[in-house]
């Protein structure tokens, strides 16, 4: 019994054997081929950076991936997988905007002797649209975020640039509006300096990915610096000018539009600030004959660490007032004139006969010019006995400082010196 059961799987295997052999020489010798699919193959664009740096985006409209069929022998299609073969597709073949093809390259990187000249594209090229990149500048904004430590106060931040330059496709322009970062100044006592990285924006407060939308700041980061200190109010002092404005003016007054203001810095710069005082030479009346302003940034006058406490009140409206001067004529006595210098042993007396001097001042300050108030004064010094013309000294007596009389030309006095 044990002898027939082991010849019949013999025969069994015998059996199994022989059909192996004649199905593998019916299939290598008919060699019959089929198609096998890699599937949808994505198309490799070459060139981007050179093809954004010729001034262009682009947006591919059909064929991203494209199906590559391969015609192989039946046994070796399970082999084959999408990475044997690399489509490319180059970006630099485009010369303008607009929409255009551009041709697949097709290149076998495996499997090699099964694919080559074997297998077929059912889409030859790519559709692409394109346009132009055009500059834009947008603003830098850095804010703070935390609290300093207790008593400091924070400034407002400053960028190293007020903006930054992207390059963005033209129908994308007015999509990025902002560049912004946030800085953490916890606990701290002193400005914080640093280059912090920028998030752009568009109208919405939306984060743009400037990567996807091809769009391209000429940089992703700024320096900014964070004043940290104490403030304190100082008073503003206006310059008081320099130069003499044009022959028959006068500077009436120089004023600002603001006596103090608030400053932001170290404690111990600011314990020896009190004011600030601008340079008389920052207003300049020389020639001038109409009132003018300038406007002038309070935050040149400080010293170094030490600011604005807010930006808004660091301009400085300064206003020089000029006035166009009138003059008068007055008849003045000559016994009114007082002598000085008057050499010992002599005496000196003027011809009582009416003197005759044009003044020069502002309208108003004319009016209510008061001839006993004009003192005049003749000098002696050196004088022999004798008659002479002599020049006249005037002075006159008034109570506000701001009033301004001046002499134009007056007669000559007829002076004599007798022996005393």
């Amino acid at each position: 019994m044990l002898k027939k059961t082991t010849g019949k799987w013999v025969l069994f295997v015998v059996a199994f054997i022989a059909s192996c052999l004649i199905w593998y020489m019916v299939i290598t010798n008919d060699d019959p081929r089929i198609n096998v699919s890699l599937g949808n193959v994505k198309v490799e664009l070459l060139n981007e950076k050179l093809f954004h740096k010729e001034g262009f985006a682009y947006y591919v409209e059909e064929n991203a991936a494209v199906e590559v069929v391969v015609n192989v022998v039946q046994e070796k299609g399970w082999l084959l997988k999408p990475e044997d073969i690399r489509l490319t597709a180059d970006l630099l073949s485009i010369k303008e905007a607009g929409e255009m093809r551009i041709p697949i390259h097709a290149e076998v990187t495996g499997h090699k002797l099964l694919i080559e000249n074997n297998y077929k594209l059912k889409e030859t090229s790519v559709k692409i649209k394109t346009e132009k990149l055009v500059k834009k500048e947008i603003p830098v904004r850095v804010s703070a975020e935390g609290e300093p430590e207790d008593d400091r106060s924070v400034g407002v931040c400053i960028p190293a640039q007020k903006t930054v330059t992207i390059k963005t496709p033209k129908s994308l322009a007015d999509q990025v509006v902002t560049a912004a970062a946030t800085v953490d100044i916890s606990g701290r006592s002193t400005d914080y300096e640093g280059e912090v990285q920028l998030v752009f924006y568009d109208e919405n407060n939306l984060q743009v990915d400037c990567a996807a939308q091809q769009i391209f700041p000429e940089t992703d980061k700024v320096s900014v610096r964070i004043p940290i200190g104490m403030t304190k109010e100082v008073d503003v002092n206006p310059p008081q000018g320099t130069g003499a404005c044009k022959k028959g003016y006068r500077c009436t007054g120089i004023t600002a539009d603001k006596r103090s203001v608030t400053i932001l810095g170290p404690e111990s710069v600011l314990k020896l600030l009190d004011s600030i005082t601008i340079p008389a030479q920052e207003i300049d009346l020389t020639d001038k004959e109409k009132s003018f302003e300038k406007s002038l940034n309070l935050g040149d006058y400080l010293p170094k660490g030490v600011i604005i406490y807010k930006p808004k009140e660091a301009s400085l409206l300064v206003r020089a007032s000029i006035e166009k001067l009138e003059r008068k004529t007055v008849t003045l006595s000559a016994s009114n004139i007082s002598f000085q210098n008057v050499p010992p042993s002599l005496k000196a007396s003027a011809k009582a006969y009416p003197i005759s001097a044009v003044i020069e001042a502002l309208p108003e300050e004319l009016e209510k010019l008061e001839p006993d108030k004009i003192r005049m004064t003749v000098d002696l010094k050196g004088c022999k006995a004798g008659t002479r013309k002599a020049d006249i000294s005037f002075r006159f007596d008034v109570s506000d400082i701001n009033t301004e009389y001046k002499v134009i030309s007056s007669d000559k006095v007829t002076v004599v010196i007798t022996e005393s």
